[in-house]
This record gives C-alpha cells, sequence and structure tokens, in this order.
C-alpha cells in the first residue's frame, strides 16, 4: 500500500496492536482502520482471521509517501483494503 505519513500514523501504526497489550516497537496493524481491538474482533466482525506473523515494513519514498508492505498467512485483508481506498479516496 502506498499512503502519506499521515495516513500511516493514523491508520497502521499500532503500538496497542493486540488489545491492551503494549508493544515497545510500533506494530503495522489493521485494527484502527476497521475500528477493533484485535485480532479476535476482527475475525468476529469480518469472518476472517488476518495472521501478522511474517512481519510487516514501511519506508519512506523520495516524494514523501509511504510504501507499506504487509504478509498475512491466509485471507487478502479486503475489508481493510475496502476501508483504505474510501478513507483515502
Amino acid at each position: 500500500m502506498i499512503c502519506s505519513k499521515e495516513f500511516l500514523e493514523k491508520y497502521f501504526i499500532d503500538v496497542y496492536p493486540i488489545g491492551d497489550q503494549r508493544r515497545d516497537l510500533p506494530y503495522i496493524s489493521f485494527n484502527k482502520i476497521v475500528g477493533v481491538i484485535d485480532i479476535g474482533e476482527y475475525r468476529e466482525k469480518y469472518g476472517e482471521h488476518i495472521y501478522y506473523g511474517y512481519g510487516f515494513t514501511y519506508r519512506e519514498c523520495s516524494d514523501g509517501r509511504y510504501v507499506v508492505k504487509f504478509a498475512t498467512k491466509r485471507d487478502y485483508p479486503i475489508p481493510v483494503i475496502e476501508k483504505s481506498i474510501q478513507l483515502d479516496y
């Protein structure tokens, strides 16, 4: 995904990716963009499981936008992609 720094910080950077357990380093999660608190609630709401164990990266491009890469174990996070397009359109 390619987005602005503001979009990245507002919707993807997450220090609480698993409920109320704070992480030392920022995580990329889909929780904030779809309004859930953890992967269990995401599964209940959207009927699919997101596995973050394959990791993520993000880096700034020369134009100031960010490239965000993530790998999921099973399904593509279609609800997240749809919500991102709606918010950034």
